[in-house]
């Protein structure tokens, strides 16, 4: 059976989705299943030299997670194949090497002492500390960023053969640290060279300083995949998947409030049912500030985006009552 390094992530108890099917999806799928059987199939006949890029992109709620985890699904149910994921994560996006530790660490950890004197060679102390196998060394001089990626070159081309054929799962790419996003980028140039598909996720919203890596990654994939909304036909699929009883009108409006997201779409049914709305033309007007709660969109959150100069003359003019004088208000903010 496959060997999955990284699981995912265990879903509470009644917390299956609604609209679960990946509606308009299909050539993104058909894509998934090729290449992951071409990796299989070759890898099984002989090659090596069969690495291949995937990557899906779009907007926030799109379903790129959704696929990806359609990707782990279709690549865990192979015989042998060994599948590693990991996501990355804007508020520890300033972490050196965290994705990389995410992703490399639980197989590096299930190797043998044998395997690992192989697969790590001379650069054991430089890579271990960096994604965590080892402690950090008093006695090893601080390791710049390159070396580490030097050691992972030679780690992952030692590593690729023995738990090949290998699928390489990032989601959130344009969250990933720097350290981590550099060596992917090289990494998606020599994965050619080795029984490796890797599969990448992201929005466009890369950093400046990143700009450049995912690029070099966007035209090295062999594979590309925009997310697109859903059409209204779909929407009002998933509707009548959770309310029969819907009316046209009201899923024409769903569709609109949630512009096609998929995530939204889900996410604005949940806040129906929770509210007991009855899915027909006269709530519709309603269906708009359900989807900004369901988005966690309520007050607090645009009074965050607003920023705290904004309020403070806000709660100046407030004091002041109907005589609002903004040279006033502006020195109580003061």
């Amino acid at each position: 059976m496959a060997e999955e390094q990284n699981g995912p992530q265990e879903r509470e108890a009644g917390a299956e989705p609604v609209g679960q099917r990946l509606w308009e999806r299909d050539q993104e799928l058909r894509s998934v299943d090729q290449a992951v059987d071409r990796l299989c199939r070759e890898f099984a006949a002989g090659g090596l030299r069969i690495g291949e890029l995937l990557v899906f992109s779009g907007s926030p709620g799109i379903g790129k997670t959704s696929m990806l985890e359609q990707v782990r699904r279709i690549a865990g149910a192979r015989q042998d194949s060994t599948v590693l994921f990991a996501r990355g994560n804007e508020r520890q996006r300033r972490e050196p090497f965290r994705v990389l530790r995410q992703l490399l660490l639980p197989v590096l950890s299930d190797l043998t002492e044998a395997e690992v004197e192989e697969v790590f060679g001379s650069w054991h102390n430089i890579v271990a500390p960096a994604i965590g196998l080892a402690p950090p060394s008093d006695e090893v001089e601080r390791i710049d960023p390159q070396s580490v990626r030097d050691g992972l070159d030679f780690v992952i081309t030692q590593l690729a053969p023995r738990r090949a054929p290998l699928v390489v799962i990032v989601d959130d790419l344009h969250a990933v640290d720097q350290e981590s996003l550099t060596w992917l980028a090289s990494f998606a140039v020599r994965a050619r060279e080795l029984p490796v598909l890797l599969v990448f996720a992201y929005r466009h919203e890369f950093e400046e300083e990143a700009r450049a890596l995912a690029q070099q990654i966007h035209e090295r994939a062999a594979r590309k995949h925009e997310l697109l909304p859903l059409n209204p036909v779909s929407v009002a699929a998933i509707v009548h998947g959770e309310f029969a009883e819907a009316d046209d009108a009201f899923c024409r409006q769903v569709w609109a409030v949630t512009a096609g997201g998929p995530y939204d779409t889900v996410a604005l049914l949940r806040e129906v049912r929770d509210q007991n709305l009855e899915p027909v033309e006269e709530n519709s007007p309603r269906l708009r500030d359900l989807a900004a709660a369901a988005r966690g969109e309520g007050r607090d959150y645009w009074l965050d985006k607003l920023g705290t100069t904004v309020l403070q003359f806000a709660w100046a003019a407030a004091l002041l009552g109907t005589e609002i004088k903004e040279d006033l208000a502006g020195r109580i903010c003061g």
